[in-house]
Order: structure tokens, then C-alpha cells, then sequence
């Protein structure tokens, strides 16, 4: 099974304009910066000069990672996509505005300078590292014959299917029931990781029920169904709101966007209208979501719908405040930067390697290892994550924090190049030429729940939350293939 890649081509023609654009949009930033400067805006100068340097260093990191960029789906563009308001236009605003978290031990000016450097370094070389994966990999598909194409049995694809979406809704069913009902879900859902201690196993089964959807979706689009369309629709739909229920907004996002990128590949590409369109809306989800996720503290006020309107009825002091809180990826390196090593001593691999040990239940090994985001929290506030006394807030500390909290600068370097590297080699592997529809879906899964996810995620999540959906996806192929043979 084929995928046209006449879609791709056309997505081509997008990528010189694309790069216009954003520096369209850097050049606007900059006249912004510059009214400041005129006494337009109530800033210090210090929060001027440091703008200026978040800009040119964005500026200067993204034209080198963008002009090798062809398609809008390619590793380039899709890394940018989120590198660009993470790491360049969410820190400039705050430096505008004097917006900073309070847990700053220093005036934050420098650390936001430090942390543009480290960006920088970190898109630079995640840039060499997508560049040396499409030579060294291209020269080798050169040089051999096209891979043959699965052919799927859509007898037992469709039996597959059915099985994945009905053992995941009884995993979601099981999954709310274990920590208390689906309303008392929705009353916590603030603290639904300390609910959730110990269930990784019913959560995993319950994605299941994504991965069948995503499955079907794919096929489906490619004029193979295996299910009915009402019934994919709302698989679609259910797939997408359970995350939301948990206030897993990202997840939520992202499954959409894999589809998204599925439909684009498979079928013809989608107005940049769409794409900007679903950015404004999930610009507003995350926000409006992360609102009324702090009425889901235990005391019902999340039912009230007084509550849920003040909620989401912004002004500027709360829209400020939330945005920062949640776009902050910038500021919680800057923040890591300021703890390590004076408050909080190097890793050295630690938060990397404790996914090993996530296999061994927390009922069974209670005080296994944990991933930065508890170490950090508590780094920041003691006593922000006691599993015990029901406090679970943590700091994702994006790849770039990641990084620098286990091997300081090289580790910034080195790693930035591998995870290039990777996300280039599968892209090649998977996306360009005539590849099937398993290659395109597994393309999207990784692009989406992996390398897009780290850069604002904690490394410790990201690889559960991919690995739950990527596994069941491959051992699916790998099935499906060998029933060929």
C-alpha cells in the first residue's frame, strides 16, 4: 500500500515562502521591541537589551535550521513550528512586559541571555545533526533497490483494530474506576497523579483505544477503511476529548495533529489557513483548559458554572499569568540554569535512565527513581511533590533543561546533534519517496509524541507517553508484515 507523494512535492514549492514569513513575523517582533526603546512600552532597559538578544539569536538559530527545510512536514519546519513561540517569542514578551516566575534567585536579564545562547547552541546542532542524517542515509537509499510495500491483510487488520478499540475503552473504563469514578476524576483532576500512582499498566492498555483510532484513520484516508466512518468519527472524537477530561491539553493537540499529518501525506495537504487556525484554537484550549484545571482541586468547584465562567474569563493579569505558566519553556531553563550545580547538583544521566526502571510498578519498588520533573519541583519549592501528601506539581524541563541538568554544556551540544540526527534518519526512513501508509503513520506518531513533545516536556513523560502509543503501532506492522511471508 502506496503512499502519493505528489502532496510532499506540492508542500515543497511552501518552503522558501515559509521562511519569509517567519521572518515577517521576526521583523514584526523586532518593530516591537523598537517601540519600547522609544518609550512606547513601560520597560527597563535591561529587559530591552535582553529582547534584542532573544530575537537576533532566534533569528540567527532558525534561519540556519529553516534553509534546509523543503516541506512543512519535514523535521526542520516542524521543529521550528514550536521552537519559534517557545524559545523566541514567549521569552521576548515576558522580557517586554517583566513578567517572571517568582522563583528566580537572581534578576532574571542574564539567565534569559544565558538561556538564548543555549537555544541557539541547541537548534544549531540539532540542525547538523538532521543535515548528516539526510546525506548519509539518502546515499544509502540511492544505492539500494525500493523496499518492498506492506500489503495488509484487511481481514485481520480490521479484527486488529477492533480488538485495540475495545480493550482500550475497557482500559479507560478501568482507568477511571481505579481512581475513584469518572466525576471524581473531573473534581482531582489537579492531582490526578497522585489518583493515578500505579496504574501505568490500565493506562497503557487504555491508549490502545488511541492507537486503534489513529490506525483506522490512516487506512481510512488512504481509501482502505477497516471500520465504519461514523464509527471512526467518533473514535476521533472520543480519542481527543479523553485526553482533555484529564487535562492532558498537549496530548489532546497533538493527536489531532498527527492526523493532521496523515491526512496531509496521504491524501493532499491542508490550506495554511487550517494549520493557522488550529493553532489559535489550541492557543485558546491550553489556556482556557489550564484555568479550569485549577478548579480541580477535590472541592467540586470545577461543577460550578460561576466558577467555570470567571474561569475562563480572562483579563490581562490572568491571560499573562497563564500563558507564561504555560508557554514558559524558556524561563524554566533559564530557571535551571540559576539551581544547577549551586542548588541542585548535576544528574549526570539519572533522570534519563530511570525510564529503565518505569516497567517495575511503584506498589512493588515504591522508591524507584523519578524522571527531573519532581526533582526540579521540589528544587524550586520543597515539598511541591509528596506522592504521599497528595502534592504532585512538577517542572517539565524541555530537552535543552534536560540536557544541561545531566551533562551541562556538551551534554547541550552532543545531545542536540543525536536528537537531530534521529529525527532526520527517520524522516528519510519513513517519509520521502513512496513509502506506505504504515510509514507515514509511524512517521507522525514519532515527530508528534516524541521529538515535538520533548522540546517543551519532561524526557521521563515524553518517552512513556510515546512509548505506550508507539509500541502497540509497530508490533501491529511487524504482524501484519510477517502474516505476508
Amino acid at each position: 500500500m502506496s503512499v502519493n507523494s505528489s502532496s510532499l512535492s506540492d508542500l515543497g514549492q511552501a518552503g522558501i515562502k515559509d521562511r519569509k514569513v517567519l521572518l515577517l513575523i521576526f521583523g514584526l517582533f523586532v518593530a516591537i521591541v523598537g517601540l519600547g526603546v522609544l518609550g512606547f512600552w513601560n520597560v527597563t532597559e535591561s529587559g530591552v537589551l535582553s529582547a534584542i538578544v532573544v530575537i537576533l539569536l532566534g533569528i540567527i538559530s532558525h534561519i540556519f535550521l529553516l534553509s534546509s527545510s523543503r516541506t512543512l512536514l519535514d523535521p526542520e519546519a516542524m521543529t521550528a513550528i514550536i521552537t519559534i513561540p517557545f524559545f523566541v517569542l514567549v521569552p521576548t514578551y515576558q522580557l517586554i512586559m517583566g513578567i517572571f516566575s517568582r522563583h528566580h534567585r537572581v534578576d532574571p536579564h542574564l539567565p534569559f541571555i544565558i538561556t538564548a545562547i543555549m537555544t541557539c547552541i541547541y537548534i544549531l546542532f540539532f540542525a547538523c545533526g538532521i543535515r548528516i542524517a539526510k546525506r548519509t542515509v539518502n546515499k544509502k537509499i540511492l544505492s539500494t533497490a525500493t523496499r518492498l510495500e506492506t500489503q495488509d491483510n484487511r481481514r485481520l487488520l480490521r479484527q486488529i483494530v477492533k480488538f485495540f478499540l475495545f480493550a482500550g475503552a475497557l482500559g479507560w473504563v478501568a482507568y477511571f474506576s481505579l481512581m475513584g469514578g469518572f466525576f471524581e476524576v473531573i473534581q482531582n483532576v489537579q492531582n490526578k497523579t497522585k489518583l493515578g500512582a500505579g496504574l501505568g499498566y490500565v493506562y497503557f492498555l487504555s491508549n490502545l483505544f488511541q492507537v486503534g483510532t489513529v490506525i483506522a484513520f490512516a487506512h481510512s484516508v488512504s481509501r482502505r477503511p477497516v471500520i465504519n466512518k461514523y464509527l471512526l468519527a467518533i473514535c476521533v472524537t472520543m480519542s481527543a476529548a479523553l485526553f482533555l477530561v484529564l487535562a492532558l491539553r498537549m496530548r489532546s493537540l497533538m493527536f489531532i495533529v498527527i492526523l493532521m499529518i496523515i491526512w496531509s501525506i496521504c491524501r493532499r495537504k491542508i490550506p495554511k489557513m487550517r494549520w493557522i487556525a488550529l493553532i489559535a484554537v489550541s492557543f485558546f484550549i491550553v489556556l482556557s483548559v489550564g484555568r479550569i484545571r485549577t478548579l480541580g482541586s477535590g472541592g467540586g468547584e470545577i461543577f460550578d458554572l460561576e466558577e467555570l465562567k470567571e474561569a475562563v474569563q480572562f483579563n490581562i493579569d490572568d491571560l499573562n499569568e497563564q500563558a507564561v505558566l504555560d508557554f514558559g519553556a524558556f524561563e524554566r531553563i533559564s530557571l535551571i540554569y540559576e539551581y544547577v550545580p549551586e542548588v541542585l547538583s548535576f544528574q549526570y544521566g539519572l533522570t534519563i535512565v530511570s525510564i529503565l526502571l518505569f516497567p517495575i510498578p511503584r506498589g512493588i519498588y515504591a522508591d524507584k527513581p523519578v524522571g527531573s520533573g519532581p526533582i526540579l519541583a521540589n528544587a524550586f519549592q520543597l515539598g511541591s511533590w509528596d506522592l504521599e501528601k497528595g502534592w504532585t506539581t512538577g517542572v517539565t524541563a524541555t530537552i535543552v533543561g534536560e540536557l544541561y541538568l545531566n551533562f551541562w554544556w556538551p551534554g547541550v551540544v552532543f545531545g542536540a546533534m543525536l536528537m537531530g540526527y534521529l529525527f532526520g534518519r527517520i524522516y528519510v526512513r519513513r517519509i520521502l519517496g513512496e513509502k506506505s501508509v504504515w510509514d507515514t503513520t509511524i512517521y507522525s506518531v514519532v515527530a508528534m509524541y516524541y521529538f515535538t513533545a520533548s522540546i517543551n516536556g519532561e524526557w521521563y513523560g515524553t518517552v512513556i507517553g510515546f512509548l505506550v502509543f508507539i509500541l502497540p503501532l509497530l508490533a501491529t506492522q511487524k504482524l501484519m508484515s510477517r502474516r505476508l511471508r
